[in-house]
């Protein structure tokens, strides 16, 4: 079709120099989008990187990565993970051992995040940290029908 233009460099990024703004504390919907196991920097651990999709309407479609530290020289980090990681399992209904990080891929949960500031190379930044898991809830069909039926004064319309 003609007449179509567009360039992308007459739009103003939505970022920061060095990285994407976290977004607002709170409570959001999401899907665990991507699982994958990575090493780390200095090659002495591997951790499990979850990205969660935002699929709730506040900040939609935006992403937020949080990373489980299961093999690690430090064994803080390692426990601090594993009881993350049970968190995240409770929350999603995983109540079993798995073997297969791609179980978590398309689980629905609600988190929620805070804003964390800190210092790298000198630079202030900003990142989200995800500070609960909570069981995603999908209110029962008739919950629907009987709220409508109050706010309707007890008429069911027809259709």
């Amino acid at each position: 079709m003609q007449g179509f233009r567009f360039n992308p460099n007459e739009v103003e990024d939505d970022r920061r120099e060095g990285g994407f703004q976290p977004v607002p504390e709170g409570e959001y919907s999401v899907i665990i989008d991507t699982a994958e196991i990575k090493e780390t920097r200095k090659g002495d651990g591997r951790y499990l990187a979850l990205a969660f999709r935002i699929v709730s309407m506040k900040s939609h479609g935006r992403l937020i990565f949080n990373n489980y530290n299961f093999v690690n020289p430090n064994e803080k980090a390692v426990q601090i993970a594993r009881k993350e990681m049970k968190k995240l399992c409770l929350a999603v209904g995983i109540n079993r051992e798995i073997t297969d990080i791609n179980e978590f891929i398309n689980r629905e949960l609600n988190i929620k995040v805070k804003v964390d500031e800190y210092e790298y190379n000198g630079e202030k930044k900003q990142s989200n940290k995800i500070t609960h898991y909570i069981k995603h809830e999908t209110p029962a069909p008739q919950a629907g029908i009987e709220q409508a039926k109050q706010t309707l004064g007890g008429e069911v319309l027809p259709f």
